[in-house]
């Protein structure tokens, strides 16, 4: 009996025992459900709270799990709940069916790959690229999806995530179209543009900073090794087209890494203050400078950048060079009209007077060579000087060249002969031949035959004093159909081509740009207006003339003339004895000298002569004799008359008086327009001073068979 009660007591506790461990176990199971449960509201909680999009599906595609910006961003679901069970397909059609009339309302997933199938295929992990349209807006995905497994290692569905990235793709691709502008815009443009690395150069002027340099000029003056280590430092990255066609490059190759292809001596002080810029922090950099094409030619370019402020943007900017040359060749050009002009004033003037004396002495000698008493000692020495003053006529002729608003006489010239009897003469005893090479066909030239002969009588007599141990010209001619601005300041049109090449030794560089300035010479003892005089005739006759010349290889001289559109005339065959003639002849000129002179001339060719002294006297003079029934045959007048009436003016108040006059112009201006033009004035001859007496018989004698008008 007692075994029994203890046996009850001992079951009743037991009972109590397990009664007690299966409260705990269900408080505990609570607890572990309070824990899952809050463990599945955090998870919730993180998942609606990412802005990413996360799923997860069965083996079938339909949905276990979607967090809120799924639902909202693709499913357009009313809660996480509704997916489950279901698949993409269910809230496809149910977003196209809302907007039957609308087939690009929801266009997503029809265009693209099914990466479930993709995922589950492989069993790896895989990210896509999924678009198209939601709601009716355009959709861009990054998706990443993943095999699922269970515990036991089983497939049991996909896992996923996508962020929208539309805007970032919109981004990339207004990027990648302002990047292909920019290329094309790099690649296309005419203007010269580099990419360069200047990183490595900005750290070296912060590194003067730190060292307490202020003053970077003086501090560049004192060190010039800092720019020799610095320029180095200077990388090419990248160029456009412009730049290959402006320096010549056959590729961007040549000119990328270091500037030594395209640097010149006088380029130092452009980066002396590139580095002072720099180094004071200017926003931008501008500057006239000179560089070298790939065939050594030389450009003047100016050179713009935007400088930063940061050091690291200095490793890639981008410059702009602008060629420069044509503009400065024009500037130079326009100085050197300047300096023409203001020589042309004076010497113009002293030209002019210096013929007038000219004139007495001319001829004086003239009618002394006439005389038929003299010897033969007094006639040469007459010779001699008559020479004496055919050189100091030629002297003045030079000097006119430069008078303002001198003009040519043009007549139509042979080119072939003109240089052939020019160079020919000038090279006569020296030590120097000459290599002709004239095209058959070469046109014809509308010129003034004296001026011509001047231009490549300078330029031979140049290369001749080049070539002091003897040598050979060549002389080349050829025709040019030129284009528009295909040579400098030319119009289009039809030009003679004509260049004179010597292989002497050749003229310094920094002196090309100056030699055709007047007085400028790197001669000893030269008076610099020899090519002064080749470029002033030359552009009078709407022409243009280019020089090039290498140390120790020679120089080149190149001139575009004009060509004619008629064959030359025949040159007149002047008589080698004065003919007598017979007439009244009215002779005008303000200079005493003048009037004495040429009278005499005038007397012994057997002309009666009445003088005046300007046009007002001329007029009067002229009525007078026709009142006395001794009309005057031809007037010759003096074209510019000081304080007085002179030709011009003469001229038309005479024709005004008798439509039938005839009047020779003369003067000591002997390029003046008028003298060149002169029938447009109604002159019916043009002889200028200093003549000899076969001149003024000659031009008398053409003048008074011609008709007036």
């Amino acid at each position: 009996m007692q075994l029994e009660d203890a046996n009850r007591e001992a079951l009743v506790q037991e009972i109590e025992r397990l009664r007690q461990e299966i409260q705990e176990l269900k408080a505990g199971a609570c607890v572990i459900g309070e824990d899952i449960q809050a463990l599945g509201n955090l998870l919730r909680l993180m998942c609606d709270n990412v802005p990413d999009m996360i799923w997860a599906k069965d083996i079938n595609k339909n949905y276990l799990f979607t967090n809120k910006a799924f639902c909202e961003q693709l499913l357009n679901a009313m809660d996480t709940e509704e997916p489950l069970g279901k698949n993409d397909l269910f809230f496809a059609l149910r977003e196209r069916n809302s907007h039957a009339d609308n087939p690009q309302w929801h266009t997503f997933g029809e265009i693209c790959q099914d990466s479930d199938d993709i995922v589950l295929e492989k069993k790896a992990a895989a990210k896509f690229d999924e678009y198209g349209n939601v709601q009716g807006e355009f959709l861009f995905l990054d998706v990443h999806k993943a095999p699922f497994w269970d515990e036991a290692g089983n497939l049991i569905g996909t896992v996923g995530c996508a962020r929208n990235v539309t805007q970032e793709r919109r981004v990339d691709e207004d990027l990648r179209r302002s990047e292909s502008r920019f290329k094309t815009i790099f690649n296309n443009t005419d203007i010269s543009i580099w990419e360069e690395d200047f990183y490595q150069l900005k750290l070296m002027t912060e590194e003067l900073k730190t060292q307490g340099v202020t003053d970077f000029r003086s501090h560049l003056r004192e060190h010039p090794e800092f720019l020799a280590h610095a320029v180095p430092t200077i990388r090419v990255l990248d160029v456009n087209n412009g730049t290959l066609a402006l320096y010549g490059a056959r590729s961007k190759e040549e000119l990328l890494g270091d500037l030594d292809r395209v640097l010149l001596p006088e380029t130092s002080s452009m980066l002396q203050e590139f580095i002072i810029a720099i180094a004071e922090g200017r926003p931008r950099f501008e500057y006239e400078t000179v560089n070298r094409t790939m065939d050594g030619r030389v450009l003047n370019v100016l050179i713009r950048l935007f400088l930063p402020k940061e050091a690291e943007e200095y490793r890639s900017l981008l410059l702009c060079i602008i060629d420069i040359t044509a503009q400065k060749q024009l500037e130079a050009e326009r100085r050197r009209t300047q300096k023409l002009e203001s020589l042309g004033v004076l010497a113009g003037g002293i030209a002019h007077d210096f013929n007038n004396l000219l004139m007495g002495i001319t001829g004086s000698i003239s009618l002394a060579r006439m005389h038929p008493g003299s010897s033969a000692k007094l006639q040469s020495s007459l010779e001699n000087a008559e020479r004496a003053c055919e050189k100091a006529k030629n002297l003045t002729y030079q000097l006119l060249t430069f008078a303002r608003g001198g003009a040519p006489v043009k007549k139509t010239l042979v080119v072939d002969d003109l240089l052939r009897n020019a160079v020919n003469f000038c090279l006569s005893g020296s030590n120097v031949g000459c290599l002709f090479t004239i095209a058959e066909d070469t046109w014809n030239i509308e010129a003034d035959e004296n001026q011509l002969i001047q231009v490549i009588s300078n330029i031979v007599l140049n290369g001749v004093e080049a070539m002091p141990d003897g040598g050979f010209l060549d002389v080349r001619a050829c025709n040019r159909s030129l284009k528009e601005s295909e040579v400098f300041r030319l119009p289009a049109g039809r030009f003679v081509e004509v260049t004179v090449r010597d292989h002497g030794v050749g003229i310094p560089a920094d002196h090309l740009h100056q030699v055709f300035d007047p007085y400028f010479s790197a001669k000893q003892g030269g008076r610099g207006l020899g090519l002064a005089i080749v470029y002033s005739v030359v552009l009078k006759h709407g022409g243009h003339v280019h020089l090039d010349s290498e140390i120790g290889l020679g120089t080149s001289v190149t001139i575009y003339l004009p060509a004619a559109s008629a064959n030359p005339a025949k040159a007149e065959v002047e008589p080698t004895e004065a003919q007598t003639g017979s007439g009244s002849i009215l002779l005008m000129d303000d200079e005493e000298i003048v009037r004495i002179t040429a009278s005499a001339m005038l007397e012994h060719l057997g002309y009666s002569v009445e003088t005046a002294r300007d046009g007002h006297e001329m007029l009067a003079r002229y009525i007078e004799a026709r009142a006395e029934q001794n009309p005057i045959d031809i007037v010759i007048m003096d074209l510019t008359i000081p304080g007085g009436m002179g030709g011009v003016e003469g001229i038309r108040e005479l024709l005004a008086l008798d439509p039938s006059a005839k009047a020779i112009v003369s003067s000591g201006y002997s390029n003046d327009p008028v003298m060149a033009d002169y029938q447009s004035y109604g002159f019916v001859g043009v002889v200028p001073k200093p003549y000899r007496l076969e001149d003024l018989n000659r031009v008398l004698r053409s003048a008074l068979t011609r008709i007036p008008g």
